[in-house]
């Protein structure tokens, strides 16, 4: 019996000088001949990342939300319930994949930064190492199906009644948005209006 007690890790193979030993005759032996003389060592627990699907728009408005799960070899034993989320609440998520290579798909959440994670130990290789924790490079998305709310206000600046152009009227909207141009104004009462829009992100002046 031959016992390796210490290697790195890889495919060890041993084998028999020829000449090694000899008879009671005194013949010596020829070299080894196998049926299979090769045992891989593996001690490396596998590693997994997790990250945005790369079609994935961040903030967004719709669902599904899609993240990308990528071990380092394939593994055994990973399901939907090993998945933790770091933030987001609501969740309603499905799991699907073999191996290396899964596919996160979150289709109910509330409003919020949605980042999943994977710990430690949930799943394992051909040979039982468990994997690490994941690492991520961008694993959060940004869940927004509230539509901005907006305000139009005199301006601060501005006196009323006035004798004295222009007349100026402050837009706020909740969060910053774009688009919003003069031809998004309408006025429910005023003949002969003449106006323009300045500003940008969430604080425009009419």
């Amino acid at each position: 019996t031959i016992t390796v007690t210490a290697a790195d890790d890889g495919t060890i193979s041993p084998v028999v000088s020829a000449g090694a030993a000899s008879d009671a005759a005194g013949n010596t032996s020829a070299a080894s001949t196998s049926v299979d003389n090769s045992v891989t060592l593996d001690t490396v627990s596998p590693s997994v990342t997790i990250e945005q699907n790369a079609g994935q728009s961040d903030p967004t408005n719709a669902l599904p939300i899609v993240f990308d799960i990528v071990f380092d070899e394939s593994v055994t034993g990973f399901d939907g319930t090993d998945i933790v989320f770091v933030s987001g609440t609501g969740i309603t998520s499905s799991l699907t994949g073999t191996g290396a290579t899964y596919t996160l798909t979150i289709t109910a959440a509330d409003d919020g930064t949605i980042t999943p994670s994977i710990p430690a130990g949930v799943a394992s290789d051909a040979v039982g190492n468990a994997n690490l924790a994941s690492t991520s490079t961008d694993n959060s998305v940004v869940l927004d199906t509230t539509p901005p709310e907006v305000t139009v206000n005199q301006s601060g600046s501005q006196s009323d009644p006035t004798g004295a152009l222009p007349i100026l009227f402050d837009v706020a909207f909740s969060e910053p948005v774009t688009g919003f141009t003069a031809v998004d104004v309408s006025f429910v009462s005023g003949t002969g209006v003449v106006y323009g829009v300045t500003g940008s992100g969430s604080a425009y002046t009419i």
